[in-house]
């Protein structure tokens, strides 16, 4: 018997940040997925692009639906310090309670995981994080 999550009538709204750096193809099918899950919610996307310097970050400028903030590198960063500074400035815009980190190769192919994860975020007080248990057989 599987669990069926479902938000009160008035859902808890959430946002999604994801960071990108190089990486246009996965991001791509990323970010369709997502938008074809979130379809007809008020969820917000940020996506930062890490100085990609790339194809990337075209693709990211034609989409509206996606909140983009460009990230500028000073200077070369190790990659974990790039990262941690791309969230910095998303949650400088971030104004919902709750918020999913998705890394750019997380495909959501199951609209009822926002619904399980906020059912988890929401149902304790004392409940800061919640994450998957469960991931696909990618192979090699």
């Amino acid at each position: 018997m599987s669990n069926i999550y479902s938000l009160p009538k008035k859902a808890t709204p959430f946002s999604i940040v994801l960071v990108n750096y190089k990486s246009l193809d996965i991001t791509k099918i990323c970010l369709e997925l997502l938008h074809e899950q979130l379809t007809g919610t008020d969820t917000q996307v940020y996506v930062v692009d890490n100085d990609s310097a790339d194809a990337s970050l075209d693709y990211l400028r034609s989409l509206n639906w996606i909140n983009l903030i460009e990230r500028p590198s000073p200077h070369p960063e190790p990659g974990h310090i790039a990262h941690g500074k791309a969230l910095d400035l998303a949650l400088e815009q971030v104004t919902t309670d709750h918020l999913f980190l998705l890394h750019t190769d997380t495909f959501v192919y199951d609209k009822t995981v926002f619904e399980m994860m906020m059912a988890e975020c929401t149902k304790r007080s004392g409940i800061v994080a919640v994450g998957c248990t469960e991931q696909l057989d990618r192979g090699t």
